[in-house]
């Protein structure tokens, strides 16, 4: 969730998923991560979509059936410096439902520090102006996070979370 955390990965990986959710629904990603001397490189792409959803007017009358879907594509850079790692993620959205389409670009910017066993982090998700479907802008769900993370053994390590969302929705913690 923090793009800077690429930059410490030592090797390429390659991760695929695909999962059937609640009602049809699916969701499909592709992600590879590349290690080079110039930082870590990556790219993903996620895809969400929906069965054949039933269409129904103001008064509740069955109408055609419409389709929604979802995707994003993802290209990513984090580096190493001394004083902290760096990473940035650049963002594609492409939102469809029945004939309405909308696309917007964002990006989510992240910085890691660790000291010995310890590591603390930062990154602003989701920053970019939203979709726009018609005359109805949607905001994107911008969230805000702090974290640290703490290796108390070989195999364990504690790990905690802060995280907002500015355009409402409270401030959430997580611990691990």
């Amino acid at each position: 969730w923090n793009p800077a955390g690429l930059a410490r990965l030592e090797r390429p990986e390659f991760g695929a998923s695909h999962a059937e959710l609640f009602a049809g629904s699916r969701l499909d990603s592709l992600a590879y991560a590349h290690p080079t001397g110039q930082g870590c490189f990556a790219v993903s792409a996620t895809y969400l979509s929906q069965p054949a959803i039933e269409g129904r007017d103001s008064t509740g009358r069955p109408t055609a059936d419409f389709s929604a879907s979802d995707a994003a594509i993802s290209l990513s850079h984090a580096r190493k410096f001394e004083a902290a790692d760096i990473g940035g993620t650049f963002k594609y959205l492409r939102s469809h439902i029945a004939s309405a389409e909308a696309d917007s670009l964002a990006v989510d910017l992240g910085v890691r520090h660790r000291f010995g066993p310890l590591a603390i982090g930062a990154a602003g998700r989701n920053i970019g102006p939203g979709l726009k479907f018609d005359d109805e802008r949607n905001d994107l769900p911008l969230r805000l996070a702090l974290g640290a993370s703490i290796q108390v053994a070989a195999a364990h390590t504690m790990a905690a979370e802060v995280r907002g969302n500015p355009r409402g929705g409270g401030i959430h913690a997580a611990l691990g």
